[in-house]
């Protein structure tokens, strides 16, 4: 199904030009080649004031950030706009579209939204709080119901202050203006259906912060980055032209296609940040997804116009049997590019590979998991005094059979079980990996192995699987990493089948 079409001035002032800044002007003029095609889109077809699609009954807007407020009137017509004790005029530009921005308000509600044009359109039950886009595959959009403990949470779903809007599947060739969804209250039988991970995320968001929390979900089953991505951006960097002939004929997985149907629509709504869960897709080309990550999250910065806001990435979780072999492994490689992206402002990750896997690609355990996200986001957004990060590399040093590793957030880094610490490989000049023998000495950890006299590389947790070991004072576990930069395990083309 793919949205209606319509014209949209907070989509045409997106220029790719700009997109790894803040973008945005009001009533920009269309400068981006790839947006052209909006300004052939049809006026609407009555004159009455419409409100964009991403605006309803029972929402939640951001709290204490301007609040941009669009849609769509007659040519030439006159709109007011009110919120609480907000107020903004304009008037609807020559393709009927509009657009105005509320000063900031303060977490509270409920409060009526108002546009008034020839006509006047009213929203109810209107909440000020906090606002996460949730997006990614199947983990994201695995439903409440079906993981562990989903029964009792969904009966247990009663928040008056937590509602939800699901964007229904939609891709698209051009940039789109409508989408299909509404917002809802977190009822049980809006709950049941929900992303299990966005649910668990809000809910425990809610209890710590107490204030309002709105959950937009925007997911695709076996879908891989390329079609959250744009397009124009992909285009634009030679190397990500691979991505681009890859899928040229793999329906709902072109690159943009979802980007076009479902995170246009959206923008320039105010929200607090993302949180991102995929990966799943791309196993296999993580030289690629070290690329093409970063381009999404910038494109999606721009789109926005909001700044770099927050960007919190669940790492893979481990798959399969815990592995004792050593060498390379396309899941660990993943996972590394993911946590590559922690160069760009505001973007971290949270670590879960010590949680119980299986051999099904979709864990069913997703509290820990959205814990995880929420202990991140309480920390590194809300600044709140968590601990919501596990050990991480700090340094490497090598003397001649040994290698020392150095942690930072080290605090009371032990191992929770008597045997030797496992997890750990080096590898010599011949780039050989081998499993190695660790032990702790103070906040570092030194490493060695009979079958490398003189190593020059070392990692830890990388496996499918890996048996890990490390964890800080309050059972965090130590992030995978490798101190080498040796060229990765790249395979024919991403899977995309078996429901991922």
């Amino acid at each position: 199904m793919c949205p209606r079409s319509g014209g949209d001035s907070s989509v045409a002032e997106f220029d790719e030009s700009e997109a790894f800044g803040d973008a945005r002007r009001m009533h920009a003029p269309l400068v981006a080649p790839w947006f052209v095609a909006l300004a052939l889109l049809s006026s609407p077809a009555a004159a009455e004031v419409k409100l964009a699609d991403v605006f309803g009954n029972e929402m939640v807007l951001q709290r204490d950030r301007k609040i941009a407020v669009w849609g769509e009137a007659a040519p030439g017509e006159a709109i007011e706009v009110s919120l609480a004790d907000r107020k903004a005029n304009t008037t609807a530009d020559t393709q009927g579209r509009w657009r105005v921005e509320l000063e900031p308000l303060a977490a509270g509600g409920p409060h009526e939204l108002v546009a008034r044009g020839t006509n006047e359109v009213k929203l109810h039950d209107v909440l000020i709080g906090e606002v996460w886009l949730c997006s990614g595959q199947s983990n994201m959009e695995w439903p409440v119901m079906d993981t562990d403990g989903g029964p009792e949470a969904v009966s247990s779903a009663k928040s008056e202050r937590m509602r939800y809007l699901r964007v229904e599947h939609a891709s698209s060739d051009e940039p789109q203006t409508h989408f299909v969804g509404a917002w809802r209250r977190c009822t049980p039988k809006v709950v049941e259906g929900a992303s299990a991970v966005a649910y668990y995320f809000g809910r425990e968001l809610e209890a710590e912060l107490d204030v309002p929390i709105g959950l937009i979900q925007v997911t695709q089953s076996g879908a891989p980055a390329e079609p959250f991505t744009p397009r124009a951006l992909m285009e634009k960097d030679p190397e990500l032209g691979p991505a681009l002939r890859r899928f040229a004929r793999k329906k709902k997985s072109e690159p943009g296609a979802l980007f076009n149907g479902m995170i246009l629509p959206l923008t320039p709504f105010a929200i607090r940040g993302v949180v991102w869960y995929q990966g799943e897709s791309n196993v296999g080309q993580a030289g690629l997804y070290r690329r093409l990550l970063p381009t999404l999250i910038g494109g999606w910065r721009a789109a926005f116009g909001q700044g770099d806001f927050p960007f919190l990435i669940v790492q893979l979780p481990s798959i399969g049997d815990p592995s004792h072999d050593c060498g390379e492994s396309t899941w660990a490689e993943l996972r590394d590019a993911q946590a590559s992206t922690r160069e760009l402002p505001n973007v971290d990750f949270a670590v879960t590979l010590d949680l119980p896997a299986t051999s099904d690609v979709h864990p069913h355990n997703k509290q820990p998991v959205a814990h995880r996200i929420a202990l991140l986001a309480r920390a590194a957004v809300y600044g709140q005094k968590v601990d919501a990060f596990g050990p991480r590399m700090a340094a490497v040093a090598f003397d001649g059979p040994r290698a020392r590793v150095t942690f930072e957030r080290a605090e009371g880094l032990t191992k929770p079980t008597a045997r030797p610490i496992r997890g750990f490989q080096l590898a010599g000049a011949d780039r050989a990996w081998h499993c190695a023998t660790a032990r702790l000495d103070g906040v570092t950890v030194v490493v060695t192995c009979d079958e490398v006299s003189k190593p020059i590389a070392v990692r830890y947790g990388w496996a499918d699987h890996p048996d890990l070991d490390l964890v800080d004072a309050s059972g965090l576990p130590a992030e995978p990493f490798r101190s080498d930069d040796w060229p990765l395990t790249e395979a024919p083309a991403p899977r995309t089948s078996g429901g991922r």
